[in-house]
């Protein structure tokens, strides 16, 4: 089995306020193993002193209040303090001291105690850390140094008043015997309550027993009364000391030092060791207490500073396994990662970029972005930069063209990074192949479900189109069979055969009408930049759900004046379709008088345009609701839905700036809420319908490989020499030779597009190729719609009117001839 990889994690940094050892235990647990242990190191301190009828030169139940101190909330500082009291007043009334000297000591040694702790707060938040240098000078010097003098002297006072002492020699004594205590055990208790980093390796625990020996063989050579007397060196403790420092940092250096301290002084106290100077007990002892705390400072700040620089060097590995796991994870995603600078160059490039580009790394660093991708160029580069620069950070959609492949649509996201002083771009690009094929299946989907309504809607109009048609090739047959044996005009005939017509207009016209909405539903290709007709895409959306409505439940709109909203009308048309289609699916068949799909738009106090699908369907629980847009989720039986609707209309919604929201209570139905920023810019008026001019005669060549559309065309440019051609190389052959004045031109066409035979004339007559009009059943290629777009020639849509036709010819017959005189 692979062993799990280890976190790349920074080291677990102890809980600020827990109590050493006792981690869960009750604080009256706590209090009551302090209050021990205070007493017994009170007792205990007595041992250490050569003459106890004086004072200690070594109090650890100071340094040992201080450190709980520091490791307890202040909360619980009055409580900490007066237990550490009540021990010391013990001890000094065990002792035989008066009722005021155990007060005044208690008081004193709490004051003590309370400026140490706070001196070391102040100077260290949150609490020291015997891995750093500056806490540890702290913790050793400042706190010990101020707190044990404030407290000194206030004793050796008390001292003097009640025992007639020397108030400098009390004061130095005390000073030093409640400061070594400090400097002692303080660190001692907080290294301990460090949490162990786990059960130690067995080496470390042999190093661990070698290091007790080698101490146990130190002090017995220094300090017993056998061996050399040049080995009776206080120094010779020294390696040992940093021996523990180097090797177990602050628990090893504090526990050395307290081993030191506590043989040191009972040595000293025993006339042992190079301290013993037999009658001048003051003076070696003072000479023990300036050794034990120069030799402790040192050992200890050693250990901080090889602690600092452990962790350092961890922090190091691990920042720089963390960046080999980066950048190893960028290499390994699917998306196309750059970093470059303001000029282009480029600083990084993930391995996914380069194989894309088919260059090694090193091939791509240090090129201009520019010159990586055809196509695009230093300004559209710069100016991605200036936007992030402003924002902070873009996001678009583009397409990128690897060197001799074709262009793949991306979606592109760049931040800003400052970093050194200088700006960076950050840039990841994702294929949007996949989810554009995504989005097409979705499409595909929808225009399944909606083909019975869609049959539906176009066969009824049909049927009496055809109907029709049909009565008047037998009738007419028949009227021109009467008018040939003269028997004249069947009553009434002629009438009905008006009649007729207007039907069938009327069907041909709703036919049309279905055609133009699906086209909302058929155009994928919008980037979600223009200005849409919120409207306009709400009545074809309505319109092509229709039928899916009409068994299910009654519909009610409520669609406000709203403004242009930014984004693309085809687009947002499957939007709207998708919402209005799953409101009418959520509700059953029959008893549709009983439910209600309702649709409104508006505008709300912010400018945004709201449209809201609200449904009387069977509602969702808060765990489909919750999943609702996520790819792939359907609550649809299997074979009935991809799971991809939603998702896409979110993702649309999001393209445009917008949001999508949803209500629902389960039997109560949903509300769907589209919430999109108004446009800047505003859609194009629709084409005029202004009353055609008096149009001009001319020579008209109607280009269309339907040659059923020629002729109607003819027919309904009656009075004009109208000549219907089949094949655009038979249309040039036919320009080349014969005079024109307009040429109509079908824009899709087998043998040659028309933008190809736009082309052509361009070169062949370069006039008529201006005033050219373009008949187009709908422009379903990009390349197609592109070049509608950036031409400015005049275009109509099939099926047209034939007013709209002749209006759009006598126009550009007005312009050639303007044209024509202008030139001659």
């Amino acid at each position: 089995m692979a062993e799990a990889p280890t976190p790349i994690a920074a080291p677990a940094r102890p809980e600020p306020h827990a109590p050493p050892g006792v981690a869960g235990a009750p604080f009256w647990a706590f209090l009551l193993a302090f209050f021990v242990v205070a007493l017994g190191t009170a007792f205990g301190s007595y041992l250490l002193t050569r003459d106890a009828s004086r004072f200690v030169t070594f109090w650890p139940p100071g340094g040992l209040a201080v450190g709980a101190l520091l490791l307890s909330e202040r909360r619980r500082w009055a409580v900490l303090l007066g237990t550490a009291a009540v021990a010391m007043g013990l001890f000094n009334a065990w002792n035989g001291q008066p009722a005021g000297m155990v007060l005044g000591f208690a008081v004193t040694n709490a004051l003590e105690e309370l400026v140490a702790a706070s001196l070391a707060l102040q100077l260290c938040p949150g609490r020291p850390d015997l891995g750093k240098v500056r806490h540890v000078l702290v913790l050793l010097a400042v706190a010990p140094f101020f707190a044990s003098l404030f407290s000194g002297v206030l004793s050796a006072a008390l001292l003097a008043a009640t025992r007639d002492l020397p108030f400098l020699e009390s004061a130095a004594g005390l000073w030093m015997g409640t400061g070594l205590g400090i400097l002692v055990m303080a660190p001692l208790v907080l290294a301990w309550a460090q949490p162990s980093p786990g059960r130690p390796a067995p080496g470390r625990v042999v190093e661990a027993a070698l290091l007790g020996v080698a101490f146990a063989l130190s002090s017995w050579l220094v300090f017993g009364t056998w061996g050399p007397s040049l080995l009776r060196d206080e120094f010779l403790l020294l390696p040992v000391a940093t021996w523990a420092a180097l090797r177990f940092g602050p628990r090893g250096a504090t526990t050395v030092g307290l081993g030191t301290a506590l043989v040191m002084l009972w040595a000293t106290a025993n006339d042992y060791g190079p301290f013993a100077h037999g009658a001048r007990a003051a003076e070696s002892g003072l000479a023990a207490e300036v050794y034990l705390a120069v030799a402790l400072v040192t050992s200890l700040v050693l250990a901080s500073v090889v602690e600092e620089r452990r962790r350092g060097a961890a922090a190091l590995a691990a920042s720089e396994r963390s960046l080999r796991l980066l950048g190893a994870s960028m290499d390994r995603t699917l998306d196309w990662t750059t970093c470059f600078t303001a000029d282009g160059w480029l600083v990084y490039a993930n391995e996914t970029l380069c194989r894309f580009l088919g260059l090694p790394r090193q091939r791509v660093i240090g090129q201009q972005v520019w010159k990586l991708f055809p196509g695009s160029t230093p300004e559209q580069w710069r100016d991605t930069f200036a936007r992030v620069q402003g924002t902070g950070s873009h996001s678009y959609e583009g397409v990128i063209a690897p060197p001799g492949g074709e262009p793949i649509p991306v979606e592109i996201h760049a931040s800003l990074v400052r970093f050194d002083d200088q700006d960076y771009c950050v840039a990841t690009a994702h294929d949007l192949r996949e989810r554009k094929a995504a989005e097409e299946a979705a499409r595909m989907a929808g225009v399944g479900t909606l083909a019975a309504g869609m049959a539906h809607e176009i066969n009824n109009p049909l049927a009496y189109v055809l109907g029709n048609l049909s009565w008047m090739r037998e009738e007419v047959g028949a009227l021109r069979s009467a008018l040939r044996t003269g028997a004249g005009e069947p009553d009434g005939k002629l009438e009905q055969f008006l009649q007729v017509i207007r039907e069938t207009e009327e069907g041909a016209t709703r036919v049309r009408e279905v055609v133009r909405d699906l086209k909302l539903f058929s155009r994928a290709d919008g980037e979600g930049t223009g200005a849409a007709d919120v409207r306009r895409v709400l009545r074809g959306a309505i319109s092509l759900a229709k039928n899916e409505l009409r068994h299910r439940a009654r519909l009610s709109t409520e669609i406000a004046d709203v403004p242009p909203v930014a984004g693309d009308e085809h687009r947002l048309g499957q939007v709207f379709l998708n919402l209005i289609v799953n409101a009418a699916q959520s509700i059953p068949e029959g008893h549709a008088d009983e439910n209600v799909v309702r649709v409104s738009a508006q505008t709300d106090a912010s400018g945004e345009v709201v449209v809201e699908v609200q449904d009387s369907g069977c509602g969702m629980t808060a765990e489909v609701r919750n999943r609702i847009f996520e790819p792939f989720f359907t609550t649809k039986p299997v074979g009935s839905g991809t799971g991809l609707g939603l998702a896409i209309c979110h993702g649309i919604v999001k393209a445009c700036g917008g949001r999508i929201d949803v209500e629902s209570v389960p039997g109560a139905g949903s509300l769907f809420r589209v919430a999109l920023p108004a446009a800047t810019a505003v859609p194009g008026p629709a084409p005029a319908r202004d009353a055609a001019p008096a149009a001009p005669r001319g020579r008209i060549l109607v280009l269309d490989d339907d040659p059923l559309v020629g002729r109607v065309i003819g027919r309904i440019l009656e009075g004009h020499h109208v000549v219907a051609l089949t094949s655009p190389r038979d249309a040039l052959e036919r320009l080349a030779r014969d005079t024109f004045d307009l040429v109509l031109c079908d824009l899709m066409m087998p043998e040659m597009t028309g933008m190809d035979f736009h082309a052509q004339l361009s070169q062949l007559r370069p006039a008529l190729a201006e005033t050219l009009v373009f008949i187009t059943g709908g422009a379903f290629t990009p390349q197609a719609r592109e070049f509608l777009e950036r031409t400015p020639n005049q275009r109509i849509e099939k099926p047209f009117e034939p007013a709209a036709l002749r209006g759009a010819v006598a126009r550009a017959l007005t312009r050639a001839r303007a044209a024509a005189a202008s030139g001659g």
